[in-house]
């Protein structure tokens, strides 16, 4: 029980992530200032490594042998 609740807090912290990761790949191609944009470009190489993490901590989840396939962002 305490693992499901755990995945879905995991699921719900990836969901998060691939919207800020979005938000930021949209206001990037709006902003023409070079540092907001560095600034962004930053912040969203920053959400991209959190998403890794998040992700290897779902797939923890799992017992040993299940594989779960990630679509391309």
């Amino acid at each position: 029980m305490l693992n499901r609740i755990k995945r879905l807090i995991l699921c719900y912290q990836l969901y998060s992530a691939n919207i800020a990761i979005d938000g930021q790949t949209k206001a990037l191609a709006l902003v023409t200032d070079p540092t907001t944009r560095f600034n962004i470009t930053a912040a969203r190489a920053a959400s991209r490594q959190e998403r890794t993490r998040l992700r290897a901590e779902y797939i923890a989840t799992f017992s040993p042998g299940q594989r779960t396939i990630w679509e391309v962002a």
